[in-house]
């Protein structure tokens, strides 16, 4: 496997990871039905607007550029 894509990969494995915990913690805090739950979510929210540059770069264009790559050679 490309160094690259691997490096993207695990990038994006840990982000979905990452995803899913702050979804525990909104539901653990009463998920869109309280105070507490909309400020959890909130907080995903805002940390998910913050890093889209760094997926991007870190995630998104590594895999697009690999999947370009492996359509030229097929």
């Amino acid at each position: 496997m490309d160094k690259e894509l691997l490096k993207a990969a695990t990038n994006a494995a840990a982000t979905i990871g990452a995803i899913y915990e702050w979804l525990e913690r909104v539901e653990k805090a009463g998920g869109a039905t309280s105070t507490s739950g909309i400020a959890a979510c909130h907080a995903m929210l805002t940390s998910l607007r913050k890093n889209a540059p760094r997926t991007e770069k870190l995630i998104m264009q590594p895999l697009r550029d690999a999947i370009e790559a492996a359509k030229e050679t097929t």
